[in-house]
C-alpha cells in the first residue's frame, strides 16, 4: 500500500519514462495539516495539496484550476508555507540549476516562484498569457518539473527566491 506522495512520484516517473509529454496532474487529498507533508507533495510533483474536508465547490474549482495548468494548495498560502520551512544551515543561492533556461524563461521562472498568476506575469512582462504558458511549459520540460507548485518548491530549495 502506497501513500499519496509515493504514488505521485511513481506515477509521474512512469509517465516521464515513457516520454509522455502530457504528464497527469495530481491533487493530493489529505487529513494531515503539516507543512512538511505539503512540501513533500509539491516536491513529488503534485499540482495540488488539499485537505479532505474541503467543500465540494472548492474541490471542483481546484480540479478545474489544475486542469487548466494552475496549481492549488490548502487555504493557507503555499508561498508563505515554503518561506517558513526550516532548511537548516543557510546555503547560498544555486542559480546553476536554472542554467538550461533562456533568459526569458529564467524571468518567468522567478515570477512563478514568487506566486504570480499567468495574467500578472503577462502584464509585468508585456507579453500574452499564451506566451507565458508556453514559457512555463518549456520550464517544466527543461527542469523536469510538472507543476507551478513544484517551481515554487524548487526555487526555495535552491534559494533562488526569498
Amino acid at each position: 500500500m502506497l501513500d499519496g506522495i509515493t504514488a505521485t512520484e511513481r506515477i509521474l516517473a512512469e509517465t516521464r519514462g515513457r516520454g509522455d509529454a502530457t504528464a497527469p496532474r495530481i491533487i493530493i487529498l489529505t487529513t494531515h495539516q503539516r507543512e512538511v507533508a505539503a512540501l513533500r507533495a509539491i516536491t513529488a510533483g503534485a499540482s495540488g495539496f488539499l485537505m479532505k474536508d474541503a467543500t465540494p465547490e472548492f474541490l471542483l474549482a481546484a480540479i478545474h484550476a489544475v486542469h487548466h495548468g494552475e496549481s492549488v494548495g490548502a487555504p493557507n498560502s503555499t508561498v508563505a508555507l515554503l518561506k517558513d520551512v526550516p532548511y537548516g544551515v543557510q546555503r547560498p543561492a544555486n542559480d546553476s540549476v536554472i542554467a538550461p533556461l533562456s533568459a526569458r524563461e529564467k524571468e518567468m521562472f522567478l515570477l512563478v516562484a514568487r506566486g504570480l498568476s499567468n495574467a500578472e506575469i503577462a502584464a509585468s512582462a508585456y507579453i500574452s498569457e499564451t506566451t507565458v504558458k508556453s514559457h512555463i511549459s518549456s520550464i517544466f520540460v527543461k527542469l523536469d518539473l510538472v507543476s507551478r507548485l513544484q517551481i515554487v518548491a524548487f526555487a526555495y530549495e535552491h534559494r533562488l527566491v526569498r
